[in-house]
């Protein structure tokens, strides 16, 4: 798919910088900014949600009640 996108030139001047200081192309250097933007958005909207859940019944258990729960055990280093 192709996807166009108006710049002014300043803007387009900086992307094009960015991307060549990451040495990308243009494209990848958008399409990467883009995804992270996304990815960033997305964990926001699952903290939120974690912390709304915590909030209204904030229960917490340790690292060792996890493991026992799991029947898992703990890796010595």
């Amino acid at each position: 798919m192709t996807i166009s996108l108006r710049l002014n030139s300043d803007d387009a001047k900086l992307i094009q910088s960015y991307a060549h200081i990451k040495n990308l192309s243009v494209s990848e250097a958008m399409r990467a900014a883009i995804m992270e933007q996304i990815n960033q958005e997305f964990d926001l909207l699952a903290y939120n949600e974690g912390m709304e859940e915590f909030l209204a019944n904030p229960i917490t258990i340790s690292h060792d009640e996890v493991m026992k729960k799991l029947n898992l055990t703990h890796v010595q280093s």
